[in-house]
């Protein structure tokens, strides 16, 4: 009966002592577990869901490093390059050759049509003839106009008079809208100056507007040329050229918006990816600062990053790799006929030796982000190698 007790009581001694040991063994692994894990409260704690305007409640440290894309800068410098873009005028040096040419033809198609002085009562070939004319200049007037042209004679001296104030006027700059041109002038108008062919031989920046014409002042101008340069042709004739140069002075300084809009276009996407990196332990908020946009973005792109990660997946690997290193060197040290033969005692040194590491380990933490908040000359890494985990 008492060898039959003796072993129930020695069996329930080996059963507590390997309790025991598996109890050490688990110590061990939540030690190591617990020193893998993130060296900040944020990596075991998490990032708060702050909006824009509020107080954060803690400090706020990076548990990562991470790029983040600034977008909110990227909209910001993106609008002011597509504002710094100057609106686009193209300046048509052509204008006057051109209309020379139309004159050439207009006149010449209606002399050898044999429209003349004579022919001014025929009304059906006269309106015919009329539309054709006005058809090849490419502008309108009144059938009277040409009735008196036809009676004073579609002559080169007429032709060449029109020729002679078109071109004098359209030597000078005008645009159909100087108001505006006024507005746009504040902040720079950019001026292409064009040939007769569009080919762009140069382009300057306008910044005075003064001697600029409106096409009201431009057509003014016709009557004080007709005036001073005419006198030699009777009055109805000067009143005729005058009419028919009126219409044929158009603006040469024209608003290209199709070309503005495409520079605009063009400013904004040259604008690169603004990228803010982020190391790990940076400093992201003080205990009661606000929360900004950009606060916002970081926090965010740090929340998505870590989206579906489990924080204690690499505690718990670093965990199970010691403690079956752990065991198995124990169990091999035990099998081994050898001096040495670790007991429990020793596992339970050992596990102590775990213990007081985790417990420097983690006041070294706080001691390194309460230091480096009050002085930001020395890392919060830099003070981590003060206590030896290794």
């Amino acid at each position: 009966m008492t060898i039959s007790a003796n072993k129930e009581v020695s069996k329930l001694r080996k059963f507590l002592r390997n309790l025991n040991g598996v109890a050490l063994f688990g110590v061990i692994a939540l030690g190591v577990g617990l020193m893998s894990s993130p060296a900040s409260d944020q990596g075991l704690l998490g990032l708060p869901d702050l909006e824009p305007g509020v107080t954060a409640s803690r400090d706020l440290r990076s548990p990562k490093e991470i790029s983040v894309r600034d977008l909110l800068s990227e909209r910001r410098l993106r609008q002011d390059a597509m504002d710094a873009v100057m609106p686009v005028y193209d300046l048509l040096g052509g204008r006057a050759t051109n209309i020379k040419q139309k004159l050439d033809n207009a006149f010449r198609e209606i002399r050898r049509s044999g429209s003349n002085s004579n022919q001014a009562q025929k009304s059906k070939p006269e309106s015919h003839d009329a539309e054709e004319f006005m058809r090849t200049l490419g502008v309108y007037f009144e059938d009277t106009w040409f009735s008196k042209l036809a009676r004073i004679g579609f002559d080169e001296v007429h032709k060449d008079a029109i020729g002679m104030i078109v071109h004098t006027v359209l030597e000078q700059r005008i645009t159909d809208d100087k108001k505006l041109l006024g507005l746009q002038v504040r902040k720079g108008v950019r001026v292409r100056y064009l040939d007769s062919r569009g080919k762009i031989s140069q382009e300057l920046t306008l910044t005075d507007y003064r001697d600029v014409l409106s096409i009201e002042e431009a057509r003014a101008q016709v009557d004080s040329l007709v005036a001073k340069r005419l006198q030699h042709l009777s009055l109805e004739s000067r009143k005729l050229v005058g009419a028919i140069s009126k219409r044929l002075i158009q603006p040469n300084l024209v608003n290209n918006e199709m070309e503005t809009e495409r520079r605009i276009l063009l400013a904004g996407q040259s604008i690169k990816p603004t990228m803010i990196q982020v190391e790990q332990g940076d400093l992201l908020l003080r205990r009661g600062d606000q929360v900004t946009q950009r606060d916002k973005l970081i926090l965010n792109a740090l929340q998505a990053s870590s989206k579906g990660e489990n924080q204690f997946i690499t505690p718990f690997g670093s965990a199970s790799i010691i403690l079956f290193l752990v065991i198995g060197l124990f169990a091999f040290y035990r099998s081994d006929a050898d001096k040495f033969l670790p007991r429990t005692r020793d596992l339970a040194f050992v596990t102590g030796i775990y213990v007081v590491s985790l417990v420097l380990l983690w006041s070294n933490y706080r001691f390194a982000s309460t230091f480096t908040e009050a002085n930001s000359i020395v890392s919060p890494f830099a003070i981590h190698f003060l206590v030896p985990v290794a």
